[in-house]
């Protein structure tokens, strides 16, 4: 599976879901190319992933985990 996420950075990134976890690949809202991106950035869980991409979304995401449930 393939995925084009938006980050709140703005910023497009484009991951391949596999087997053995995630990971960005090179391909462009114009092309098409499965293999691994220059930005090295891997995961098990598609969370991870973009908490590693996105400091924002690390940043918010850690936020959510922390709030207390009333």
């Amino acid at each position: 599976m393939y995925l084009e996420v938006t980050t709140l950075e703005n910023n497009t990134l484009h991951i391949t879901c596999s087997v053995g976890g995630f990971f960005l690949n090179s391909s462009s809202r114009d092309k098409f190319n499965p293999l691994p991106a220059k930005m090295d950035y891997k995961s098990h869980t598609l969370v991870e992933l973009l908490k590693k991409a996105s400091p924002h979304f690390s940043s918010k995401f850690s936020n959510l985990m922390n709030r207390k449930i009333t």
